[in-house]
């Protein structure tokens, strides 16, 4: 990969303001050199420049000291175009060594009587917005010769305002001058309410480099001779959580596989049970059919048999009624007195056999209920 800067350091201003930046914090060591946490500070500033996530923190110097060569060797591991790198580089530079807290366009009314409220007819107008130490520059883009300066004073009041067509509007009043300032963006509003506040606070150039030293002599983590304990306890540390979550995993494994068997087996004995139920039903179903049947059939065959016998007697009686009629018929005059005779014989003799005959039928047919109501009693 080829390097971001130039062999000869005079002819990039880009390593001239990196060396600017170094020296910036370097020169109040007596070593010249940087410490980790200073160091820290300036990989990371560059890296919100650009917009990119803070990793700064990733690194492990090697020693306490960092020269400027060590400096550069990891801001080209961090950043790999150079275009993007010049852009964080100018940005840390003003910050830093210029003091320029902040360079923006906004659009801006003015307020000419501090009694008077804002018209709504009064016209936005475009300017270049640079807040250093204790003041706010307003030029305007129609008359880039013009300047408007605003004095930051302890008591300037600064109000974020509501939206209005579009844009998010904040308050700036310092008592003599009163400016209503408008930005598209709702984040870079707030963003510049916070830049106006800083140039509030520190008023002059001495106390943002003071400002901006503390900053970067915050610990950004542990280093010295404690730096190895501090990564060996972090490390057992993160070894103990990562073996009580796998004892918990196998816990909840083990506990899963038992769930698993019981529900298995019951399954099982489900299974096994209906098939019992089943076979045991169709087992009583087979000897209630078998039970039913014989009687059904008996009752059948009865029935069918006093049946026939009824209908043989019936026909046995109209046979004897239809023989005695033709003997009638055949009687005669001449053979009145043989048959008178005959006759008195025939009736003496069948109120007899009448009776015997009925006496008979009614007998057989008794026996025949008689024996229905006992089948039927017995079903």
């Amino acid at each position: 990969m080829d390097s971001h800067f130039s062999p000869d350091p005079t002819n990039d201003p880009m390593l001239q303001q990196l060396f600017r930046i170094f020296s910036f914090f370097a020169d109040l060591c007596p070593s010249g050199t940087l410490s980790p946490p200073q160091a820290h500070f300036i990989l990371a500033e560059l890296q919100k420049a650009c917009e990119l996530p803070t990793t700064s923190r990733d690194f492990v110097f090697d020693s306490d000291c960092i020269t400027f060569r060590e400096l550069l060797t990891y801001i080209e591991a961090l950043f790999l175009d150079r275009d993007e790198l010049e852009a964080a580089v100018q940005r840390l530079f003003e910050q830093l060594i210029s003091q320029i807290i902040r360079k923006d366009f906004v659009l801006y009314r003015r307020r000419r009587n501090g009694c008077s409220p804002f018209s709504q007819r009064s016209q936005w107008k475009a300017a270049w917005i640079t807040i250093v130490p204790g003041t706010l520059n307003l030029r305007p883009v129609h008359k880039p010769n013009e300047k408007e300066t605003l004095t930051l004073e302890k008591t300037t009041i600064v109000l974020v305002g509501p939206k209005e067509d579009e844009h998010y509007l904040l308050y700036v009043d310092s008592g003599k001058k009163h400016y209503a300032l408008a930005h598209m963006d709702n984040i870079s509003r707030n963003s510049l309410v916070k830049d106006i506040k800083m140039g509030i606070t520190f008023r002059t150039r001495v106390e943002l480099s003071e400002h901006h030293r503390r900053i970067a002599q915050r610990s950004f983590g542990v280093h010295g001779k404690n730096r190895e304990l501090s990564w060996r306890l972090a490390l057992e540390a993160e070894n103990a959580r990562l073996l009580q979550i796998i004892e918990e995993g196998k816990r909840s494994l083990r506990d899963e596989e038992i769930v698993r068997s019981l529900a298995a087996r019951m399954l099982e004995e489900e299974r096994g049970k209906n098939e019992q139920l089943t076979q045991l039903l169709a087992h009583f179903e087979r000897q209630l059919r078998l039970s039913n049947q014989p009687e059904n059939t008996t009752i059948t065959i009865n029935l069918e048999r006093i049946e026939e016998e009824e209908n043989d007697e019936v026909q046995v009686i109209e046979r004897d009624e239809e023989g005695g009629n033709l003997r009638d018929s055949h009687f005669t005059d001449t053979d009145s007195t043989a048959t008178a005779s005959h006759f008195e014989s025939e009736v003496e003799r069948t109120p007899y056999d009448e009776a015997n005959e009925i006496s008979a039928v009614e007998r057989a047919r008794r026996e025949r209920e008689l024996y229905l109501i006992t089948s039927t009693q017995s079903i």
